[in-house]
C-alpha cells in the first residue's frame, strides 16, 4: 500500500509559524470542487470553513454547535455531506470525507478554513524543515 502524502507550508503572508494546505472543497449544494486555502489547526476539533470565502450566506445555513475560541464561545452554522480533495506529492489526489462541518463568518479571513483534529487526527504528521508532512 502506497502512502499518501499531502505538503502542507508557512505562506509568504504570515510572519508566524502557521502553516497552511490547498485543497479543493464540495459540499452538498455545490455544483462543483472549489479551491481552497486551509490553516492546520491542532487545537481545533473539527474542521471549519468560513461563509464569506465560499460565497455562502451565513445566516441562512442551518444551525450548528456552539464553538470554544480564544475569544470566548461563538455560534456556527453547518454544511453537510464534505470532501476535501488534496493533491499529493506523487501527482495523485487524495479525497477525505466528513458528515458535516461547521461554519463561521469571518469577511476579512485570508484563508477558506481550518484543518482540525477531525481530519488531521487521521494522519501522521511531522516537520520536515519549513514543511509539515501529513502521511496515511
Amino acid at each position: 500500500m502506497a502512502f499518501t502524502s499531502i505538503v502542507a507550508i508557512s505562506p509568504p503572508w504570515r510572519r508566524s509559524p502557521q502553516y497552511v494546505v490547498t485543497c479543493r472543497f464540495y459540499c452538498e449544494g455545490f455544483s462543483r470542487p472549489i479551491p481552497s486555502l486551509f490553516l492546520l489547526d491542532s487545537g481545533a476539533d473539527t474542521t471549519t470553513i468560513v461563509a464569506e470565502r465560499f460565497g455562502l450566506n451565513f445566516k441562512k445555513l442551518k444551525k450548528g454547535s456552539t464553538a470554544l475560541t480564544p475569544a470566548g464561545p461563538v455560534e456556527t452554522r453547518a454544511v453537510n455531506n464534505v470532501i476535501l480533495i488534496f493533491s499529493t506529492e506523487n501527482g495523485k489526489t487524495h479525497a477525505e470525507m466528513l458528515d458535516r462541518v461547521d461554519v463561521i463568518s469571518l469577511p476579512e479571513a485570508p484563508f477558506h478554513g481550518i484543518l482540525g483534529m477531525d481530519i488531521l487526527g487521521r494522519f501522521k504528521w511531522y516537520r520536515d524543515k519549513y514543511l509539515w508532512r501529513l502521511k496515511k
